[in-house]
């Protein structure tokens, strides 16, 4: 988290695409797990922050911006 407060309000909007697996809440098999396929998932909100390992995406922010 950045040291000094930041208007939330101010951050980009952006719409994020991924892939995430494709199942449901039940016991799976191994081989089930592996023929499993994969769905496009979509996260959209203000860009927090941004490297090679994540997309931090602020979903939701108070009246006053924080």
């Amino acid at each position: 988290m950045p040291k000094t407060p930041v208007d939330l309000r101010k951050l980009p909007f952006v719409e994020v695409t991924w892939r995430d697996a494709c199942s449901n809440s039940r016991w799976e098999t191994a081989e089930d797990l592996t023929e499993a396929g994969t769905i496009e998932c979509k996260t959209s909100g203000r860009l927090f922050s941004k490297d090679r390992k994540a997309v931090k995406v602020v979903a939701s922010i108070a009246e006053n911006g924080t």
